[in-house]
């Protein structure tokens, strides 16, 4: 059965949907529809919003969801995601920064958007961080229980300790609606961190960077602004890499713009995963693509091969992993440890190697263990003198 909306889209209703709508008996025996399992997490959901209460920080055990999520099966977002970006209702988000005209907006506008933002980890981080502390941060989230627990903590926050009034979350497919939410040049800078890898061949088409994506990106990013990307997995550095630095309307930054970066310490030891990396042991890996202004794109574009010429991101991705693939454990841990912004602690059946060279040093960010990768380095040095 399907339902109408006002465009004159039909979606399908859910199990129950016309029984709710009729209300009464009804809507108890549609509440019987939903499966025991959804019962179950709807309850905790409105358990966990009922202890935190109006200022206290929610509990993750009642927020926890499955880290994967579809984002072509998630049309029932249509309706929250607005038509327009000049329809977007700032002022419900950020009320302290509302114009006060009824149009919705706000002053100053966005301009950092933090795309599967997760449990709001480098919104606190960014709000904390001073050349970011005062410029609106908007998280999009597309699992339920995730972003109702950022926006429970934000609005305890608030009213708290009056913290947390430049950050804000919504529940968005930013695959799918990027565009509606932002203009064209709002962004100054773009976070994803520790994205979903979607290992699978058949599954790249749904990585949040990707040559479609990059558009969309490219589109709200002003001139100059920075698209930020890190990861632990290396094959899908090598992927948001690849693809980043072969687009015509970015450029990679140099190791030594990477260090000058002070959001990038932010974004490496910020978020949930991060500190479950740090836990594991185990290395990350950013890359950070600056916006170039539409000239300069048109210039690149001419010399990437103009239209019938560009590279082909996917092929040069699958030809540098093949030759990753044909290296010894030794080498790859290697070539992973050179490009880690964050140092490995090790890895279970590989050798211990590092180089007193790894540019390890992001500001702030693992000095533990760049400590720990010298001593290991002078300790391997020493071994190979005496032998």
């Amino acid at each position: 059965m399907s339902q109408a909306d006002a465009s004159g889209i039909k979606r399908p209703r859910s199990p129950g949907a016309d029984a709710a709508a009729a209300g009464g008996a009804d809507a108890d025996a549609a509440a019987a529809v939903v499966p025991a399992n959804k019962r179950a997490h709807n309850s905790r959901l409105s358990t966990g919003i009922a202890e935190a209460g109006e200022t206290d920080a929610p509990k993750k055990k009642f927020f926890r969801q499955r880290a994967h999520s579809n984002p072509y099966n998630a049309n029932q977002m249509d309706d929250i995601a607005p038509a327009h970006p000049s329809d977007m209702d700032w002022a419900r988000l950020y009320p302290a920064h509302a114009t006060g005209d009824g149009s919705g907006a706000v002053d100053p506008p966005v301009q950092i958007a933090d795309v599967g933002c997760g449990f709001g980890g480098l919104l606190t981080g960014l709000a904390a961080e001073p050349t970011t502390a005062n410029t609106l941060s908007l998280g999009m989230e597309i699992r339920l229980k995730v972003s109702e627990y950022v926006r429970v903590r934000i609005e305890n926050s608030r009213r708290r300790d009056g913290s947390l009034q430049y950050s804000s979350v919504v529940r968005s497919n930013a695959m799918r609606y990027f565009p509606h939410y932002f203009a064209k040049g709002q962004l100054t800078k773009i976070f994803t961190c520790f994205p979903d890898p979607h290992f699978k061949r058949a599954k790249h088409d749904r990585r949040i960077v990707s040559e479609a994506l990059l558009a969309d990106y490219a589109y709200s990013l002003a001139p100059g602004g920075r698209l930020y990307t890190i990861t632990d997995v290396y094959d899908l550095h090598v992927w948001m890499r690849v693809h980043g630095e072969n687009h015509h309307a970015f450029r990679l930054l140099s190791a030594e713009e990477l260090s000058a970066d002070p959001c990038v310490p932010v974004m490496a030891s910020s978020t949930e995963e991060s500190h479950k990396v740090d836990r594991e042991g185990r290395g990350k890996f950013a890359a950070v693509f600056q916006r170039l202004t539409d000239e300069e794109a048109k210039q690149r574009h001419a010399q990437l091969g103009g239209l019938w010429g560009q590279p082909d991101p996917p092929a040069l991705y699958d030809a540098e992993m093949e030759t990753w693939r044909q290296r010894s454990a030794e080498e790859k841990l290697a070539a992973e440890a050179a490009v880690a912004v964050c140092p490995m602690e090790g890895r279970q059946g590989w050798e211990r190697q590092h180089n007193t060279d790894v540019p390890t040093a992001v500001a702030g960010a693992g000095e533990a263990a760049t400590a720990s990768a010298t001593a290991a380095a002078a300790a391997s040095a020493t071994v190979s003198s005496k032998q």
